[in-house]
């Protein structure tokens, strides 16, 4: 969760709650108290929330602490699914020695999710300067196979390391993704032959 911090006011912290949705019943679970983040800057703040299960839709919702120990009401709440991830296992090409040709094309296997709307290829030099990102659909939504070629536009150097990742998106709301994944970054080789 990413938000802009509060200029009008001294906040010295954030309280961050999350609640289980319930979609077999319509229902919300109770929110919980889950991290108090203190503020070091007025720029934005974020959180990544690293305990949470794939295929469970969690909603959040946040306080401001002032400095006088005073709390905002709730923010208003914002959903998230995490999706099952393309296991790294998967993806061919992956190792620092494993070779990508001039066919520059990238494989994956995965689990047909049926909430998976896209993929977001990401493509990065190993100084994680980034090279490539593009949203695409699925071209093979009942096999377990799935390729893309990376654009001849895209400035590869013979004998250059690159990684790769692969993102999952669905149920877009004004433009949000309110589910996803991302996958590990593998890497290739990049020979050019």
């Amino acid at each position: 969760m990413e938000w802009e911090a509060n200029t009008v006011e001294e906040i010295i912290a954030y309280h961050i709650y999350r609640a289980i949705c319930y979609d077999a019943s319509d229902s919300l679970g109770e929110y919980e108290l889950i991290s108090r983040l203190e503020t070091v800057s007025n720029l934005g703040t974020e959180y990544i929330d690293k305990h949470v299960s794939t295929l469970v839709k969690y909603s959040y919702k946040l306080k401001a602490e002032d400095t006088s120990g005073n709390l905002s009401e709730h923010s208003d709440s914002l959903t998230y699914k995490l999706l099952q991830s393309i296991g790294l296992w998967s993806m061919v090409p992956n190792g620092l020695e494993v070779e990508l040709g001039s066919e520059r094309e990238l494989f994956w296997s995965y689990i047909p999710v049926n909430e998976m709307e896209n993929y977001t290829i990401n493509v990065v030099t190993q100084n994680n300067e980034s090279l490539y990102r593009k949203t695409f659909q699925p071209g093979n939504y009942l096999g377990n196979v799935e390729n893309w070629t990376i654009p001849v536009e895209v400035s590869l150097n013979p004998g250059q390391v690159y990684q790769w990742r692969i993102d999952t998106g669905a149920n877009y709301h004004d433009g949000r993704e309110m589910s996803g994944s991302e996958s590990q970054w593998a890497t290739f080789l990049y020979t050019g032959l």
